[in-house]
């Protein structure tokens, strides 16, 4: 009788610490899950986009301005990554850094950071010519859809024609 009442007891504790373990999961920790698994189902059903640096060919085919493309990244987080073409005003380089420099574009003619924090990330090789384009001409650049600290930023950058 002891040996059954010691079984019941605990099967009971068992179960009771079972079911108090499942509860220690903030809200928080099951959204970053669902996100998680939500962000590998994307990436078993395009591939290509996976990997990270290959381009996307979704999005737009149309040339936009930089305030357009800003637009564009605003109104769906799914836009990030895609592949966009955009034309502005060259306004400044940065140095190469790890093989890549940045070319700030514009909506505007000048020279100096632009308002609209928007850069073009190349690889070194193109630097020549990228600078072959003047302040006051305009620019046309395709490139992925990514952001950096509050930055706009095309990846994979390419002068388009």
């Amino acid at each position: 009788m002891k040996n059954r009442f010691f079984q019941a007891i605990c099967s009971a504790v068992l179960v009771l610490l079972l079911t108090s373990c499942g509860s220690t999961t903030s809200k928080e920790d099951m959204q970053k899950d669902l996100q998680k698994d939500a962000q590998k189902e994307l990436q078993k059903d395009s591939p290509k986009e996976a990997q990270g640096d290959s381009p996307s060919t979704d999005g737009p085919t149309e040339i936009m301005s930089v305030e357009n493309a800003k637009k564009f990244i605003a109104a769906a987080d799914g836009n990030k990554g895609k592949m966009i073409t955009v034309s502005g005003y060259p306004r400044g380089m940065t140095k190469a850094v790890n093989g890549e420099f940045m070319l700030y574009v514009s909506d505007k003619t000048g020279t100096g950071l632009p308002e609209e924090n928007f850069a073009c990330k190349f690889k070194e090789e193109m630097k020549e010519a990228v600078k072959t384009h003047k302040a006051g001409s305009l620019v046309k650049v395709t490139g992925n859809i990514d952001w950096n600290n509050g930055m706009l930023i095309l990846k994979n950058a390419k002068l388009a024609e």
